[in-house]
């Protein structure tokens, strides 16, 4: 199961929870650390739940950002191939379909996608 996770900065440290499991917290100096623990902490809860009996909560929070966000362009070029840029709030292109989709919906689904993969961790080279 894939539950969300809040991440908040402090001063001097990183927290973490899920808001669908109470009391599943990480707290490290580095984001990188908070994430690694946090995850260890989800099956580690999950884990006492299942010893004690309990009933595993399925995901129900999602996290959604207002205000100042980019916004997806969806163009047609004279050929008739749709694709699609990512604009920031700040009006700057930041990416570009690599792919040409012969219908509007195919386009469409592809930024789903994207979207649905925004939270997906980056691998260092």
């Amino acid at each position: 199961m894939r539950y969300a996770v809040i991440i908040e900065e402090g001063e001097n440290s990183f927290g973490a929870y899920v808001p669908d499991l109470p009391g599943c917290v990480a707290i490290a100096e580095t984001r990188q650390e908070v994430l690694t623990l946090i995850e260890e902490a989800i099956e580690f809860h999950i884990e006492g739940l299942k010893e004690d009996g309990q009933p595993i909560p399925v995901p129900s929070s999602s996290i959604e950002y207002v205000g100042g966000h980019g916004t997806y362009e969806i163009t047609r070029d004279t050929s008739g191939m749709w694709g699609w840029h990512l604009i920031a709030a700040n009006g700057r292109v930041i990416a570009t379909s690599s792919e040409q989709y012969k219908t509007k919906a195919e386009c469409l689904e592809a930024i789903e996608l994207v979207k649905s993969l925004s939270v997906a961790p980056v691998k260092a080279a």
